[in-house]
């Protein structure tokens, strides 16, 4: 997918503030293009800082060109740094959130991003930048509303911003309204007719023509019963006190375009997120599950029960000890809190009980506080149901085949047409029983209403 804000935060240099630095060295690291030259006079810039008297901004303005240059040469873990070593030089300094900002969609981690460009346009509101990334960000978690909130705005501020229809135009695509998307997107090719997202711009409209020339294709539904089925998919790999797990990102995106497939309204899928990142997607998708039939929520990364209550576990987790989960872990209630307004079927599926490091360094501090290898049990009501990757106080695999066993088992199965969910759960079971040679057996908690489920239906 065509990402504006990445292409604009890395191109655009920023010039000293201040006074006292030759021009010469400060064009050079401004030109961050050409990265490792812009690399190097930014770094000899911050080298004689204190002797050359730069101010804290022009300070924070080679840290940001020099992260700009990093992420040019596809160094992000070195941008990052630079970014936050802008902010810490000049907290009121907008572009260096924007650009990390921009670093977070890159990744995927998209409620991060949004963090960053609100302290942008905190700063700024009228920050054009930031609220077009900001809506590209929405877009990708699915909050459509809120995308198109940011770009009317971007767009009163600047209606000659070419990206802004650009990006209105796919959030309107993805709403099924062509014409409509069909307008902004050629709004955006006349602003900026050579510009680098004509190609891009040009695949929309032909794929605007495809599906004028196909019609509208019917979402699969139980027949005679229209029902709205929302979803929210999170896949947690990048942890940053304990590493990386190999699968969970490539697991939601494969259990998100599945439940695509089967003609899920709205599917938010969120990588690697934080606890605060964390508690606003569940947050917002609750607000959108009070209006459903069927609510689902997947999360696969590490998680674990202590004292009997268990817990999802953010990425900058560190769990210290025993007490710190409270603060710093996702309980399972809360997920069940975010599922419980669908009318008809809630259902929580838990791909998390990896092997867990947190557990090795954890430090006990209570005698009387188990904590546990897998998730414990538990006993969901209301038309509810919980799935777990392996029953209770066991592990599951991460996976050595691109998604975990479980992962790929679930989605080869609710996409089959005419298998009801108890049965897709059991065909599940027994796939990742003989994936794994008997050594992981996935288990469902919870009971539903003498009536029938299907993800996909007969016929």
């Amino acid at each position: 997918m065509r990402n504006v804000g990445f292409v604009l935060a890395m191109v655009a240099g920023l010039s000293p503030i201040g006074q006292g630095a030759r021009a010469e060295p400060w064009a050079d690291c401004a030109n961050t293009a050409a990265h490792g030259q812009a690399i190097a006079a930014c770094s000899d810039l911050l080298e004689q800082a204190q002797r050359t008297g730069l101010s804290r901004r022009d300070i924070a303005a080679a840290f940001f060109n020099r992260g700009a240059a990093y992420s040019r040469g596809g160094d992000h873990a070195r941008a990052l740094g630079d970014y936050g070593a802008a902010i810490r030089a000049d907290p009121s300094f907008a572009h260096a959130y924007n650009g990390r900002g921009t670093l977070f969609a890159f990744k995927g981690q998209y409620t991060r991003a949004i963090e960053d460009y609100d302290r942008a346009l905190g700063i700024d509101p009228g920050f054009t930048d930031a609220l077009n990334n900001r809506a590209d960000a929405w877009r990708n978690l699915g909050q459509a509303g809120r995308a198109l909130a940011d770009l009317d705005r971007l767009i009163a501020i600047d209606p000659e911003f070419p990206e802004a229809f650009l990006t209105r135009g796919e959030v309107i695509l993805d709403q099924g309204d062509l014409a409509r998307a069909r307008g902004d997107i050629e709004t955006g090719i006349a602003l900026d007719p050579d510009g680098p997202n004509r190609d891009y711009a040009l695949a929309l409209i032909s794929e605007i023509d495809r599906q004028q020339r196909a019609g509208p294709a019917p979402a699969p539904s139980v027949p005679g019963i229209a029902e709205t089925r929302v979803a929210l998919v999170i896949g947690n790999s990048a942890y940053e006190k304990t590493g990386q797990l190999a699968n969970p990102t490539k697991d939601a995106d494969l259990i998100a375009e599945a439940l695509k497939r089967t003609g899920f309204d709205h599917v938010d899928t969120a990588l690697d997120l934080d606890r605060g990142g964390m508690v606003r997607a569940l947050q917002d998708f609750g607000t959108r599950a009070d209006e459903a039939d069927w609510a689902v929520v997947y999360f696969a990364g590490h998680g674990l029960e202590i004292g009997g209550v268990n817990y999802l576990v953010p990425v900058d987790a560190r769990l210290i000890s025993d007490r710190d989960v409270a603060d710093e872990a996702i309980t399972l209630e809360r997920v069940l809190a975010a599922v419980e307004g669908a009318d008809k079927l809630r259902l929580v599926v838990l791909d998390a009980c990896r092997n867990n490091p947190f557990l090795a360094a954890m430090q006990s501090t209570s005698a009387t506080r188990s904590v546990g290898r897998g998730l414990a049990r538990v006993e969901p009501s209301r038309a509810t149901l919980v799935a777990y990757a392996a029953k209770e106080g066991t592990l599951a695999a991460d996976g050595a085949a691109g998604n975990s066993p479980f992962a790929a088992a679930l989605a080869k199965r609710m996409t089959e047409s005419g298998l009801e969910i108890n049965k897709v759960f059991r065909f599940v079971r027994s796939d990742v029983l003989a994936t794994t040679e008997g050594r992981q057996e996935p288990f469902v908690y919870g009971s539903l209403p003498p009536q029938d489920f299907f993800f996909v239906p007969p016929g």
